[in-house]
């Protein structure tokens, strides 16, 4: 079960960046459609928004670098976070979960007779 959950929280965070919408502001420029002018009427009709086309500015290559350099922040963070974290549980878990003593005086010996053979198999197997 925790595998499936884990499976499919990594498949969501792959997933999300094929969900996001493109941003739109300051780095999108408008403008109209080349539309052939025959009167007045049809120029402000061409100067509505349905016959728009929309460009996006490039990217310059510092805003770029800023960006993979704050990817780059969060995933060293977000390392620091976890090993931090797991580290702190696994720490309180062997203080409270002591793992089972195993008596491994008995483990070589063979069983004398039938009787001894039952006991051994239900010590082990409890």
């Amino acid at each position: 079960m925790k595998k499936r959950v884990l499976a499919f929280f990594c498949l969501l965070l792959l997933l999300t960046p094929a969900f996001a919408v493109e941003p739109s502001g300051a780095d999108v420029q408008v403008s109209p459609k080349p539309v052939p002018v025959e009167s007045a009427q049809e120029t402000k009709q061409a100067s509505s928004t349905d016959n728009m086309i929309v460009y996006k500015q490039p990217v310059s290559k510092r805003k770029i670098a800023m960006k993979f350099i704050y990817a780059m922040c969060g995933v060293a963070v977000s390392s620091i976070l976890l090993f931090v974290l797991l580290s702190l549980y696994n720490k309180i878990r062997s203080r409270v979960v002591q793992p089972p003593s195993f008596d491994y005086t008995n483990t070589l010996t063979s069983p004398n007779n039938l009787k001894d053979a039952v006991n051994i198999f239900l010590e082990k197997t409890k």
